[in-house]
């Protein structure tokens, strides 16, 4: 009997370390390919949510890239508060398009803008470019990151990247899906902030010591992670269904002119956080740049392709949410850069795909290496021509 339990335990023994032997094999090959799916988000109490001071790991949901948070949660490197006389600071708001998880560091666009600008014969400054990016934002939260996190530093222009497939939707209390976000809502023809997001129950759950614990656990190991998001994706849809035209996560309502109440006010809130922006970046002796980026269909290098989707919207093109920024930024007097109309040229003049990735879709989703060099270079043009030093 004692030898019969001497040989079980000793089987016992083998098979444990054979089995964490080979979790601590996976882990490793996880690790030296790249695969992770960590969850680098923190519960913030003036913009909702952002990145985890520091935080670092990979991403390879769509793309595939190394992510290190700086110490104020974004994706950048550290930025001071000194600034030196002959430099010239420009603060990138923005979506998941600027915090750009799905590409190395140097192939982000700001990164592109950045040397472009430093290598284009700018001899009066140096550019430095700072992002402040957290996947899912509206203009609420950057309007709201401008005020805590960008004033500081103290940049002499400031860009406004606006993702306008979901930006409207992202900005309004009666169309967003994710309620545990400040939003702006309008009373009386003026700008109220909503910050009942303080109570919703998702905003208090990740301030819990529990879910932190369980957050810091998954992002310790990349097999947690692709057991973690295995399990996310159990049961959900594809990310475009049969005879869906707009991919998973945008809105093709703003193709055309709102036709509901709720998609006026959206364009009423948008507009209105823009004018306000603006008059928050004049006084403090800045200039703002709002840029509209791309979705896929917009820049789709087959033009037949893109005439059939406009076909199946209902529409004759897909600018028409750029045009109506721009329309709103020239009657505030601020400079407006659309990348629609030039990055499809150029998308169709290379038959290049500016969107997507060979581990999702192809010409779907955030902008690959090529869309973030193309959208670099254009806002570099156009940033050399723009007068950065207010009269």
């Amino acid at each position: 009997m004692q030898k019969k339990r001497r040989t079980w335990r000793f089987k016992m023994a083998v098979s444990a370390t054979v089995a964490i032997g080979s979790l601590l094999l996976v882990e490793l090959l996880l690790r030296v390919i790249g695969v992770g799916f960590p969850r680098p988000y923190v519960a913030d109490e003036f913009i909702g949510t952002r990145l985890q001071p520091g935080f670092h790991g990979w991403f390879s949901k769509e793309g595939g890239a190394w992510v290190q948070a700086n110490s104020r949660g974004f994706r950048d490197d550290e930025h001071g508060p000194e600034k030196p006389k002959d430099e010239l600071r420009i603060a990138v708001l923005g979506d998941s398009y600027v915090e750009a998880a799905q590409v190395a560091l140097g192939d982000t666009f700001w990164k592109v803008l950045e040397a472009e600008l430093n290598n284009g014969g700018r001899s009066r400054k140096s550019a430095t470019v700072m992002a402040f990016g957290v996947s899912g934002f509206g203009t609420a939260q950057e309007l709201l990151t401008y005020r805590h996190y960008v004033t500081p530093l103290r940049p002499d222009i400031v860009v406004l990247a606006m993702t306008l497939t979901n930006d409207l939707r992202n900005n309004s209390k009666a169309l967003e899906p994710v309620q545990e976000r400040p939003f702006f809502v309008l009373a009386d023809g003026k700008l109220v902030e909503d910050r009942s997001f303080l109570q919703h129950p998702v905003f208090l759950s990740a301030q819990d010591s529990g879910t932190q614990f369980k957050t810091s656990l998954i992002n310790a190991s990349n097999v947690l992670q692709v057991v973690a998001e295995w399990k996310g994706r159990r049961g959900q849809p594809t990310p475009k269904k049969p005879g869906q035209p707009t991919e998973a996560g945008l809105d093709e309502s703003i193709y055309r002119a709102p036709i509901s109440a709720n998609w006026t006010d959206a364009w009423a809130v948008t507009e209105s956080m823009i004018s306000l922006l603006n008059e928050e970046v004049t006084a403090a002796g800045a200039k703002l740049v709002v840029v509209t980026l791309t979705d896929g269909m917009q820049v789709h290098p087959d033009r037949s392709v893109y005439e059939e989707f406009c076909r199946t919207v209902g529409t004759a093109d897909l600018t028409y949410a750029d045009q109506r920024i721009a329309n709103v930024c020239d009657t505030l007097g601020v400079a407006v850069l659309n990348l629609a109309g030039p990055m499809q040229e150029r998308a169709i003049a290379e038959q290049t795909f500016f969107h997507g990735f060979t581990n999702t879709a192809i010409g779907e989703g955030h902008w690959n290496v090529d869309g973030h060099r193309v959208a670099g270079k254009l806002l570099a043009d156009f940033l050399r021509n723009f007068e950065s030093d207010p009269k």
